[in-house]
Parts: C-alpha cells; structure tokens; sequence
C-alpha cells in the first residue's frame, strides 16, 4: 500500500495555483513536492491529447515534457508513446484520476512488461503514482513519479488523489492561457476579504459564488492539518466557471482574481456548454459528486444536467450515455 503524506495534498493543490508563470520552475516546484509526497526520486510532466479511433483509446500527441528527479528517467517523445498507447492506456489516462499504474491497469508487479517500460524507467523503478487530469475534448496533462515498489491506494486516497488531479488539471488550463496573473483579464477582482474591487460586468457584481468559493479556499488553507476536510471544500472551480488566484500588484499590494477556466468542449446541437461538461465526464465514467468537485457545483445540479441530457440524447443509462457520447468524439 503507497503511504501517501496528507500533510502535503494542501501544499500541492496550493502549488497548482502558485504565482511562478514560468512552466519549468513550476514543474521543479510542485515535483519537489509530490516526489517527497510519495517518497520517489524522479518524475516527469507532460501534456497529451486523446481520443477514440475505430473504438480504441488512443493517445493521438504527447508533448512538453519535463523531467525531475535524482534519478532521471530516460523519457523520449518515442518512448513515451509507446507507453501511452499500450492496451492499459486507457485504464490509465482515459479520465482524471491519481492512483499507481500497477493498480489502474490491473498489471500488478507486471506492469514492467508493458512496452517501452523499460525505455522510459530506469531500474529500479518499477511503478509510478499519477495524477491525470483530461478534459471533454481529450486534452490532459500527466504527472508521474516512479516508485521502486509496486504500490496500490485505498479508495479513500485515490479520492484524494482524484481532487488534487483535477487541481492539476485547473492549474494546466490557466497555465494555457495567456494574461493568467493580469488584473485587466480577470472578469472579477476582489480584495482577499471578497470585497468586488472590478468586475467586468455588471451582472458580477454581487459575487456572492466568488466570496464563498475565497471562503472555501481561505478554510481549506487553515485545515490543512485534515487534508480530507481541506480538499473537500477547494472545489476545482467556483460555480462552475472561475479559478481562484492571488496576485500581488508591482506595489506588493494582494488581490484575488476570478479567472475564466471552464473546461473546453465539443460541440453538441441543442445541449448548453455546462450540460455537455457533465455528459462528458459522466461519459469517462465519474459519479456525480466527483463531477460536482470537478466543476465546482452542487451533486444535484449535475444530476439535473444529466436528467436533461440524457432526454435530449434518448438515453436510459450511463453506459448508454458513453457509447453514444464516444461515437460522437470519434474522429
């Protein structure tokens, strides 16, 4: 069983949203981090883009990776592809989660087998814990760290991993996006006790879904003692459509900025954009609370999305929902 330090989860979700824009400080930082998490020595971040081809899950590109660690994998575009399109890609890369990948791919000790294992850890590397995070157009972005015992996680850890994986996941799209730390790109800037200093519209002005999403943040911040607590309440977004940020002015003053950061997603006649988000991710297979943290809405406000979407699809069942969602994002 992987030990996994709670004391650090709240650091780690903290670094998601850190001030340093530079992408390889970043990746130093927060691998720093999750390699004395998960007491490993090398890690590597990258970002993929996925999708279904003739029925099979395929990772289609793999980019920008960034290696840590004091003994360095031998990661390669090529080799890295081999991995990520081997049978339990899928199992391993298919939605946002964290676990091991003995566990996920059901390979246990064999999953050094896997082709081009060996191409890309260095022995005695003989596992890796991942935080994955894809969205509904299959963009995702991997953070791995190799472990040199074949480790599992209790469903009450691999929760947790899943919320810090979909911080991750939040921190990628911000990181995407240009402008991310400006005040003149924020919808809504608010003083660090929620007072609206701007807003870009009028209809933001009564922020009351940013003050309780600061307020969320600033309690899981002072819990970070019961990590469980802290990351229940640091929702992956605030009402489904802001990432929350701290920014200091050239004058060291500190504000907090509202961020657009809804996922991106396909096009679907006559389903609204938050309605195609949760038929996306209930399609990848996650229940309605883990959607509801994900987005950062309430679990009923997903079910209802999913009563009106499978309606509007003909569906009965989840599993009818995915098959008929993937046909759709096939080519």
């Amino acid at each position: 069983m992987l030990h996994v330090d709670h004391a650090a989860l709240v650091d780690l979700v903290e670094a998601s949203y850190g001030e340093d824009a530079d992408e390889d400080a970043w990746t130093r930082s927060y691998l720093s981090v999750l390699l004395g998490m998960a007491r490993a020595t090398s890690g590597i971040v990258f970002r993929f883009e996925s999708g279904y081809e003739a029925g099979r899950f395929r990772i289609r590109q793999a980019a920008g990776m960034r290696i840590a660690g004091t003994q360095a994998a031998v990661w390669t575009p090529a080799t890295l592809k081999i991995v990520l399109n081997a049978p339990a890609a899928e199992q391993a890369f298919g939605k946002t989660q964290g676990s091991t990948f003995s566990q996920l791919s059901g390979l246990g000790e064999r999953v050094v087998s896997v082709p081009g294992w060996r191409d890309c850890w260095t022995a005695p590397i003989v596992d890796s814990l991942g935080l994955i995070s894809r969205d509904a157009t299959g963009r995702g972005v991997a953070v791995c760290v190799g472990l040199a015992e074949t480790a599992t996680v209790n469903a009450r850890e691999a929760r947790l991993l899943l919320r810090l994986a979909t911080h991750v996941g939040a921190s990628a799209r911000l990181r995407s996006s240009e402008g991310t730390r400006r005040l003149e790109d924020a919808d809504v800037v608010l003083s660090p006790r929620g007072k609206v200093v701007h807003a870009s519209d009028e209809k933001h002005l009564r922020a009351e879904p940013l003050r309780d999403g600061l307020e969320r943040r600033n309690f899981a911040r002072k819990s970070r003692h019961d990590a469980e607590k802290a990351l229940e309440v640091w929702q992956g977004l605030v009402a489904g459509r802001w990432s929350i940020v701290d920014h200091f002015d050239t004058d060291g003053k500190r504000f907090v900025l509202a961020m657009k950061n809804a996922p991106e997603v396909d096009a679907r006649e006559g389903l609204p954009p938050e309605e195609r988000r949760v038929a996306s991710l209930a399609a990848m297979g996650h229940r309605d609370k883990e959607i509801a943290y994900m987005l950062g809405i309430t679990p009923a406000r997903v079910a209802a999305s999913l009563r009106r979407v499978r309606a509007a699809l003909r569906v009965n069942t989840r599993a009818e929902l995915a098959a008929v969602w993937r046909r759709g994002t096939t080519e």
